[in-house]
Parts: C-alpha cells; structure tokens; sequence
C-alpha cells in the first residue's frame, strides 16, 4: 500500500481517480489545486503524486506546485495527467522533457487525458515500482 496524493481541479475526475486508488489499497488524500498539493507535500511524506498538469494557470497549476515541491520536500515519484494538445506538444515527448527540466521530476509517467482506467492502474503501478 502506498501513500498517494491526488490533485485534480474537475471533482468528477478527482473522486473517479479515488476510488481506483482506494480499491487497489492505497491510501489516498485528494485536493482541488496546486495550492492546496503543495501544503498537504509540506506536511506530509507522500510514495506518489497523481498531478493534473493544467488547473487553471497561475499558482494554482501542477507544473507550478511541482517547482515549489521539489524544493521543500524529498523526491517524488509523479504520474501527470494532461491534455497534451493544450500545450501543443502531443506526443513527441517535450513536455515529458519540460517537465523534468523545470519541475525537477526523476520519476515520471505522463497520461494524456482522456486515460482508460486500466491505463492508470498500470502507470500507478510501474512507478510505484521504481526504487526511489
């Protein structure tokens, strides 16, 4: 069992990604925003962080809160999930470089949205079975 952090602007898709985590056995905290991932990263010790890349800009985004996380806390394992169109890099592996340049990501698995949940629960399972 791991213990995971959940950010996810859209509640559906937050409560959605609970549930999966839960019914594998995780133990899972769930948050609106960046703002509010990084003061739960802050206070707790976390195994994973599933992280919407795009919550609406600003400090509220997940790129933004991964910067400041990986200044404050130890090394995170992390699957991100985003519409890779939104930032027109879709599937050449840019953002997946941008991110690990910027956010200081060692461990990384980039979902683009929309996900099956079989996809998720495979991507959960092969980063959390990286050695940290």
């Amino acid at each position: 069992m791991a213990k995971i952090l959940v950010v996810e602007d859209l509640k559906e898709i937050r409560e959605l990604v609970v549930i999966v985590l839960e019914g594998l056995k995780h133990q899972v905290i769930a948050v609106e925003d960046g703002v509010h991932g990084l003061a739960q990263i802050m206070t707790q010790d976390f195994d994973l962080a599933v992280v919407d890349e795009d919550m609406g800009g600003g400090e509220k985004n997940g790129s933004r809160m991964m910067e400041k996380a990986q200044k404050v806390s130890r090394p995170l394992k992390r699957v991100i999930a985003t519409s890779s169109h939104f930032f027109g890099l879709e599937g050449n592996g840019e953002l997946e470089q941008i991110l690990r340049e910027k956010c200081g990501v060692i461990w990384l698995v980039l979902l683009p949205k929309p996900f099956m949940l079989t996809e998720f629960a495979t991507a959960v399972a092969s980063i959390l079975a990286l050695p940290v």
